[in-house]
């Protein structure tokens, strides 16, 4: 079973990362994640809301 409004999000997601290489996309959000735990924030990631 799926969340309301999650092939919604699916493909909000997928035009948001158009043209942009997964690898390179997977990498930044992980720098992004570094530096939010490096300033004390909760650097952990939400669970996919595809789930």
């Amino acid at each position: 079973m799926t969340a309301p409004g999650a092939g919604h999000a699916l493909l909000h997601a997928l035009r948001m990362r158009e043209g942009i290489d997964p690898a390179d996309y997977a990498t930044t959000v992980d720098v992004l994640r570094r530096v939010v735990a490096n300033l004390g924030g909760n650097g952990d990631l939400p669970s996919s809301p595809c789930r």
